[in-house]
């Protein structure tokens, strides 16, 4: 019978898984990490009915959103409050925040 050499085995699977992570981490994004999830989230009319107080009804912004203009002719209202938050409303056109989650 043959000695095995459990050490051997063990660093050649070691490699092996770690090589497995490795590669499953790299996807189509090119960047060579995992992908984070993203969330559109509409953007409230300016005119809507549903707004009582500007600017805590409209839709909030936080830190690294996107506004993506579906529409050429989009115009955004964007108001800044004294805490460094961010409220936006959709005058004309259309677009909505896409969120890195």
């Amino acid at each position: 019978m043959k000695n095995i050499n459990i050490s051997k085995i063990a660093k050649i699977a070691m490699i092996s898984i770690l090589a497995a992570i490795t590669f499953s981490a790299c996807g189509d994004n090119e960047e060579g990490y995992f992908k984070k999830s993203e969330e559109k989230i509409s953007i409230i009319s300016c005119n809507s009915s549903s707004i009582v107080t500007i600017p805590d009804d409209l839709t909030t912004m936080i830190s690294d959103d996107v506004i993506v203009k579906q529409d050429d002719n989009t115009t955004i209202t964007i108001y800044h409050g004294s805490d460094s938050s961010k409220k936006v409303c959709l005058e004309s056109g259309s677009a909505y925040l896409l969120r890195q989650n």
